[in-house]
């Protein structure tokens, strides 16, 4: 079995507020008020993105994730905390590697 991990996609922004804090965010848009309402946050998809920073930017440390949630007139911020993002994304890679591992067998 190999390490090699499989994702695709970039963050849509990181940002330093005016504290210092160091903002990664992911946008969605949805085409309702009950869609952006009932849209989960991309939590293990920002941790996947905090993973690649960190191979690339290990000095950048990440101190809030956001999914912007935009739908008609109106916007939704959901915040997680980087290390549940992270933690999500683990998750998230081992559920896959076991479906591969199951599915492919090797």
């Amino acid at each position: 079995m190999t390490d090699k991990k499989r994702m695709g996609g970039s963050c849509d922004f990181l940002i330093q507020l005016t504290d210092g804090s160091i903002v990664l965010g992911d946008l969605k848009t949805v085409s309702s008020e009950k869609a952006l309402k009932a849209r989960k946050p991309a939590t293990a998809q920002l941790g996947a993105y905090l993973y690649l920073m960190s191979k690339s930017y290990p000095k950048v440390m990440v101190d809030k994730c956001v999914t912007v949630v935009a739908g008609p007139g109106k916007t939704r911020v959901i915040t997680d905390d980087p290390t549940d993002c992270w933690l999500a994304w683990e998750d998230a890679m081992s559920k896959y590697q076991a479906h591969l591992d199951i599915n492919v067998g090797f």
